[in-house]
Protein backbone atom coordinates (compact mmCIF):
# COMPACT_ATOMS: atom_id res chain seq x y z
CA UNK A 1 0.00 0.00 0.00
CA UNK A 2 2.91 2.41 0.59
CA UNK A 3 4.70 4.14 3.49
CA UNK A 4 3.64 7.40 5.57
CA UNK A 5 5.83 9.34 7.95
CA UNK A 6 4.06 11.81 10.43
CA UNK A 7 2.79 11.51 13.89
CA UNK A 8 0.11 9.70 15.94
CA UNK A 9 -1.70 11.37 19.09
CA UNK A 10 -4.10 10.38 21.62
CA UNK A 11 -5.23 11.14 24.75
CA UNK A 12 -5.37 9.18 28.34
CA UNK A 13 -7.24 5.92 29.05
CA UNK A 14 -10.77 6.18 30.15
CA UNK A 15 -12.95 3.38 32.10
CA UNK A 16 -16.37 4.21 33.00
CA UNK A 17 -16.78 7.46 32.32
CA UNK A 18 -13.49 8.79 34.01
CA UNK A 19 -10.12 9.54 33.08
CA UNK A 20 -7.71 6.90 34.77
CA UNK A 21 -4.34 5.23 33.76
CA UNK A 22 -4.14 3.73 37.52
CA UNK A 23 -3.31 0.50 35.99
CA UNK A 24 -1.83 1.76 32.39
CA UNK A 25 2.18 1.13 32.19
CA UNK A 26 2.14 1.84 28.20
CA UNK A 27 0.21 2.89 25.00
CA UNK A 28 1.13 0.41 21.51
CA UNK A 29 0.43 1.21 18.55
CA UNK A 30 -0.65 -1.03 15.62
CA UNK A 31 -1.55 -1.83 11.97
CA UNK A 32 -5.12 -3.98 11.65
CA UNK A 33 -7.22 -5.14 8.98
CA UNK A 34 -10.66 -4.48 8.49
CA UNK A 35 -11.74 -7.17 10.90
CA UNK A 36 -9.13 -5.03 14.24
CA UNK A 37 -6.87 -8.11 13.53
CA UNK A 38 -3.30 -6.69 14.12
CA UNK A 39 -0.95 -6.36 11.03
CA UNK A 40 2.21 -6.83 11.93
CA UNK A 41 4.64 -5.91 15.38
CA UNK A 42 3.59 -2.81 16.91
CA UNK A 43 4.61 0.40 15.23
CA UNK A 44 5.82 1.82 18.38
CA UNK A 45 5.18 2.20 22.00
CA UNK A 46 4.43 5.70 24.58
CA UNK A 47 4.59 5.03 28.44
CA UNK A 48 2.33 6.48 30.37
CA UNK A 49 3.07 9.97 31.56
CA UNK A 50 3.38 11.24 34.88
CA UNK A 51 3.32 15.16 34.70
CA UNK A 52 -0.69 16.24 35.71
CA UNK A 53 -3.52 16.74 33.50
CA UNK A 54 -7.09 17.49 33.53
CA UNK A 55 -9.30 15.24 34.53
CA UNK A 56 -12.14 16.38 31.97
CA UNK A 57 -12.53 15.16 28.61
CA UNK A 58 -10.85 15.23 26.16
CA UNK A 59 -7.12 15.58 26.63
CA UNK A 60 -6.16 14.48 22.94
CA UNK A 61 -2.85 15.51 22.32
CA UNK A 62 -1.76 14.34 25.65
CA UNK A 63 0.68 11.22 23.86
CA UNK A 64 2.47 11.12 20.90
CA UNK A 65 4.30 8.65 18.83
CA UNK A 66 6.26 9.81 15.88
CA UNK A 67 6.81 7.84 12.72
CA UNK A 68 8.97 7.83 9.85
CA UNK A 69 8.66 5.76 5.94
CA UNK A 70 6.70 3.39 7.86
CA UNK A 71 5.66 0.72 5.35
CA UNK A 72 1.72 -0.42 5.30
CA UNK A 73 1.52 -3.94 5.03
CA UNK A 74 -0.88 -5.64 2.89
CA UNK A 75 -3.74 -6.16 4.46
CA UNK A 76 -3.67 -3.22 6.93
CA UNK A 77 -6.71 -0.52 6.26
CA UNK A 78 -6.95 0.77 9.94
CA UNK A 79 -4.46 1.84 12.65
CA UNK A 80 -5.04 0.77 16.46
CA UNK A 81 -3.96 2.38 19.80
CA UNK A 82 -3.89 -0.53 22.64
CA UNK A 83 -2.93 0.26 26.66
CA UNK A 84 -0.96 -1.74 28.37
CA UNK A 85 -1.35 -2.38 31.89
CA UNK A 86 1.33 -2.91 34.82
CA UNK A 87 1.63 -6.66 34.49
CA UNK A 88 2.35 -6.37 30.82
CA UNK A 89 -0.89 -7.83 29.97
CA UNK A 90 -1.63 -5.98 26.65
CA UNK A 91 -5.69 -5.38 25.56
CA UNK A 92 -6.58 -7.41 22.58
CA UNK A 93 -8.22 -4.16 20.75
CA UNK A 94 -8.31 -0.82 21.11
CA UNK A 95 -9.76 2.09 18.58
CA UNK A 96 -9.17 2.01 15.37
CA UNK A 97 -10.15 4.09 12.56
CA UNK A 98 -9.23 3.93 8.75
CA UNK A 99 -6.41 5.15 6.83
CA UNK A 100 -7.55 8.04 4.35
CA UNK A 101 -5.34 8.72 1.36
CA UNK A 102 -4.79 12.24 0.98
CA UNK A 103 -2.45 13.28 -1.68
CA UNK A 104 -0.47 16.29 -2.46
CA UNK A 105 0.61 17.90 -5.33
CA UNK A 106 3.57 20.63 -6.10
CA UNK A 107 3.56 23.52 -8.55
CA UNK A 108 6.28 23.92 -11.14
CA UNK A 109 6.61 27.30 -12.52
CA UNK A 110 6.15 28.09 -16.11
CA UNK A 111 8.91 28.86 -18.28
CA UNK A 112 9.57 32.24 -19.15
CA UNK A 113 7.04 33.16 -21.19
CA UNK A 114 4.42 30.69 -20.07
CA UNK A 115 1.35 31.18 -19.20
CA UNK A 116 1.46 29.94 -15.31
CA UNK A 117 2.71 27.56 -12.72
CA UNK A 118 1.09 24.49 -13.65
CA UNK A 119 0.65 21.67 -10.86
CA UNK A 120 1.81 18.07 -11.13
CA UNK A 121 -0.96 14.82 -10.69
CA UNK A 122 0.03 12.51 -7.97
CA UNK A 123 1.47 9.33 -8.99
CA UNK A 124 -1.90 6.97 -9.35
CA UNK A 125 -2.12 3.63 -6.76
CA UNK A 126 -2.06 0.64 -8.39
CA UNK A 127 -5.28 -1.15 -9.25
CA UNK A 128 -6.47 -3.54 -6.49
CA UNK A 129 -7.72 -7.18 -8.12
CA UNK A 130 -10.69 -8.37 -6.58
CA UNK A 131 -14.16 -10.25 -7.20
CA UNK A 132 -17.63 -9.53 -6.60
CA UNK A 133 -19.98 -11.59 -5.52
CA UNK A 134 -23.73 -10.51 -5.72
CA UNK A 135 -26.99 -12.19 -5.14
CA UNK A 136 -30.79 -11.40 -3.75
CA UNK A 137 -32.51 -11.96 -0.78
CA UNK A 138 -36.45 -12.19 -0.77
CA UNK A 139 -38.45 -11.31 2.55
CA UNK A 140 -41.27 -10.09 3.69
CA UNK A 141 -41.82 -6.84 5.17
CA UNK A 142 -44.04 -4.74 6.96
CA UNK A 143 -43.45 -1.40 5.41
CA UNK A 144 -41.61 -1.67 2.55
CA UNK A 145 -41.12 2.50 1.98
CA UNK A 146 -39.54 2.63 4.83
CA UNK A 147 -37.24 -0.48 5.38
CA UNK A 148 -36.27 0.20 1.33
CA UNK A 149 -35.31 3.76 2.00
CA UNK A 150 -31.31 4.82 1.57
CA UNK A 151 -29.65 3.92 5.14
CA UNK A 152 -32.39 2.80 6.74
CA UNK A 153 -32.14 0.16 9.62
CA UNK A 154 -33.59 -2.34 7.86
CA UNK A 155 -30.98 -2.13 4.74
CA UNK A 156 -28.51 -1.90 7.28
CA UNK A 157 -29.21 -4.79 9.35
CA UNK A 158 -28.95 -6.69 5.65
CA UNK A 159 -26.06 -5.13 5.24
CA UNK A 160 -24.70 -6.33 8.64
CA UNK A 161 -25.95 -9.57 8.12
CA UNK A 162 -24.23 -10.19 5.29
CA UNK A 163 -21.09 -9.15 6.79
CA UNK A 164 -21.77 -11.74 10.03
CA UNK A 165 -22.62 -14.53 7.50
CA UNK A 166 -19.15 -14.03 5.39
CA UNK A 167 -16.71 -12.30 7.57
CA UNK A 168 -16.55 -9.75 5.01
CA UNK A 169 -16.34 -6.05 6.35
CA UNK A 170 -19.66 -4.37 6.02
CA UNK A 171 -17.93 -1.14 4.19
CA UNK A 172 -17.20 -3.48 1.40
CA UNK A 173 -20.85 -4.80 1.13
CA UNK A 174 -23.77 -2.83 -0.62
CA UNK A 175 -27.40 -3.72 0.01
CA UNK A 176 -30.59 -1.65 -2.19
CA UNK A 177 -34.03 -2.78 -2.61
CA UNK A 178 -34.54 -3.95 -6.48
CA UNK A 179 -38.43 -4.91 -6.44
CA UNK A 180 -41.63 -4.78 -4.20
CA UNK A 181 -43.99 -7.71 -4.84
CA UNK A 182 -48.14 -8.93 -4.08
CA UNK A 183 -48.71 -8.10 -0.32
CA UNK A 184 -50.06 -10.70 2.64
CA UNK A 185 -51.69 -10.21 6.03
CA UNK A 186 -50.07 -12.29 8.90
CA UNK A 187 -51.02 -12.34 12.35
CA UNK A 188 -48.69 -11.97 15.15
CA UNK A 189 -49.18 -13.01 18.89
CA UNK A 190 -51.55 -10.35 19.91
CA UNK A 191 -53.54 -10.99 16.89
CA UNK A 192 -52.85 -8.46 14.51
CA UNK A 193 -53.15 -8.32 11.57
CA UNK A 194 -50.10 -6.93 9.38
CA UNK A 195 -49.73 -6.72 5.90
CA UNK A 196 -46.86 -7.69 4.86
CA UNK A 197 -45.17 -7.06 1.37
CA UNK A 198 -42.11 -9.35 -1.02
CA UNK A 199 -39.33 -7.34 -1.42
CA UNK A 200 -36.20 -8.37 -3.28
CA UNK A 201 -33.04 -7.48 -1.82
CA UNK A 202 -29.80 -6.79 -3.86
CA UNK A 203 -26.50 -7.32 -2.27
CA UNK A 204 -23.11 -7.03 -3.54
CA UNK A 205 -19.95 -8.18 -1.78
CA UNK A 206 -16.28 -7.47 -2.68
CA UNK A 207 -13.50 -9.27 -1.80
CA UNK A 208 -10.22 -8.28 -2.87
CA UNK A 209 -7.17 -10.28 -3.53
CA UNK A 210 -5.66 -11.24 -0.73
CA UNK A 211 -8.13 -10.10 1.99
CA UNK A 212 -7.47 -10.80 5.42
CA UNK A 213 -8.52 -13.89 7.61
CA UNK A 214 -8.15 -16.58 4.21
CA UNK A 215 -11.50 -14.79 3.08
CA UNK A 216 -11.89 -15.50 -0.28
CA UNK A 217 -14.81 -15.22 -3.11
CA UNK A 218 -15.67 -19.21 -2.82
CA UNK A 219 -15.74 -18.76 0.97
CA UNK A 220 -18.12 -16.10 0.56
CA UNK A 221 -20.40 -18.12 -2.07
CA UNK A 222 -20.30 -21.10 0.35
CA UNK A 223 -21.39 -19.06 3.51
CA UNK A 224 -24.27 -17.59 1.68
CA UNK A 225 -25.48 -20.53 -0.38
CA UNK A 226 -24.98 -22.60 3.50
CA UNK A 227 -27.40 -20.31 5.34
CA UNK A 228 -30.79 -20.83 5.33
CA UNK A 229 -34.04 -18.39 4.79
CA UNK A 230 -35.03 -19.08 8.39
CA UNK A 231 -31.46 -18.42 9.58
CA UNK A 232 -31.04 -15.40 7.50
CA UNK A 233 -34.09 -14.37 9.29
CA UNK A 234 -33.07 -14.87 12.50
CA UNK A 235 -29.47 -12.63 11.77
CA UNK A 236 -31.80 -9.94 10.57
CA UNK A 237 -33.94 -9.85 13.29
CA UNK A 238 -31.06 -9.64 15.37
CA UNK A 239 -29.04 -7.29 13.80
CA UNK A 240 -32.29 -5.18 14.02
CA UNK A 241 -32.12 -5.62 17.61
CA UNK A 242 -28.64 -4.90 17.65
CA UNK A 243 -30.10 -1.22 16.44
CA UNK A 244 -32.16 -1.06 19.57
CA UNK A 245 -29.47 -1.88 21.67
CA UNK A 246 -27.15 0.90 20.52
CA UNK A 247 -30.02 3.48 20.31
CA UNK A 248 -30.37 4.09 16.67
CA UNK A 249 -32.93 2.17 16.72
CA UNK A 250 -36.78 2.58 18.32
CA UNK A 251 -38.35 -0.61 19.74
CA UNK A 252 -41.16 0.71 17.88
CA UNK A 253 -40.20 0.71 15.14
CA UNK A 254 -38.54 -2.46 14.41
CA UNK A 255 -40.02 -4.01 11.24
CA UNK A 256 -41.07 -7.11 10.74
CA UNK A 257 -38.67 -8.87 8.55
CA UNK A 258 -38.80 -12.61 7.14
CA UNK A 259 -36.62 -14.28 4.53
CA UNK A 260 -38.33 -16.55 2.23
CA UNK A 261 -35.71 -16.89 -0.28
CA UNK A 262 -32.41 -16.73 -1.66
CA UNK A 263 -30.94 -16.77 -4.86
CA UNK A 264 -27.55 -18.55 -5.93
CA UNK A 265 -24.95 -15.86 -5.26
CA UNK A 266 -22.56 -15.21 -8.70
CA UNK A 267 -19.16 -14.00 -8.78
CA UNK A 268 -17.26 -11.28 -11.31
CA UNK A 269 -13.49 -10.31 -11.27
CA UNK A 270 -13.12 -6.31 -10.92
CA UNK A 271 -10.13 -4.05 -10.77
CA UNK A 272 -10.70 -1.27 -8.22
CA UNK A 273 -9.09 1.54 -8.46
CA UNK A 274 -8.01 3.78 -5.52
CA UNK A 275 -8.99 7.50 -5.33
CA UNK A 276 -7.41 10.09 -3.20
CA UNK A 277 -8.97 12.41 -1.06
CA UNK A 278 -8.33 15.97 0.62
CA UNK A 279 -10.83 14.73 4.03
CA UNK A 280 -10.29 13.83 7.24
CA UNK A 281 -11.87 10.69 8.39
CA UNK A 282 -13.74 11.82 12.14
CA UNK A 283 -15.36 8.64 14.45
CA UNK A 284 -17.08 8.06 17.42
CA UNK A 285 -15.17 5.37 19.97
CA UNK A 286 -17.33 3.07 21.92
CA UNK A 287 -17.71 2.50 25.75
CA UNK A 288 -15.74 -0.13 26.39
CA UNK A 289 -12.45 -0.46 29.35
CA UNK A 290 -10.96 1.74 26.61
CA UNK A 291 -14.09 4.09 26.85
CA UNK A 292 -15.39 7.73 25.08
CA UNK A 293 -12.61 8.11 22.72
CA UNK A 294 -12.96 10.76 19.22
CA UNK A 295 -10.57 9.74 16.90
CA UNK A 296 -9.47 11.25 13.67
CA UNK A 297 -7.02 10.02 11.28
CA UNK A 298 -5.18 11.85 8.64
CA UNK A 299 -2.85 9.84 6.48
CA UNK A 300 -0.66 10.91 3.13
CA UNK A 301 0.16 7.44 0.81
CA UNK A 302 3.67 7.30 -0.65
CA UNK A 303 4.18 11.03 0.64
CA UNK A 304 5.13 13.08 3.99
CA UNK A 305 1.45 12.62 6.17
CA UNK A 306 0.33 13.30 9.41
CA UNK A 307 -1.45 10.80 11.03
CA UNK A 308 -3.44 11.67 14.44
CA UNK A 309 -5.50 9.56 16.24
CA UNK A 310 -7.39 11.23 19.15
CA UNK A 311 -8.64 9.24 21.64
CA UNK A 312 -10.38 10.34 24.95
Amino acid sequence: MGTYSGTVQWGPNQVAGVLTETDISVYKVYFVDSFGAKVGSSLGSVSKTTASYSSACCNVGLYTLALSAQAIPSGATRVMVVPVDTNGVEMPYGETDSITDVWTTTTTPAPSGGSGATPSPPTPAPPIQATRVSGDLTMDVDNVATFCAADSAGLTAVKNSVANVTQVSADQITATCATAAATRRLEDETGFLRRLASTTVDYTVTVPEGAAGGVTADTVVTAISGTTPAEWTTTVVAELQEQVAAGTLDASAVPTVSVTAISAPSKTDVTMTQTTTTSTTFGQGVADSFACRHTRVQVVQMFAAILAILIC
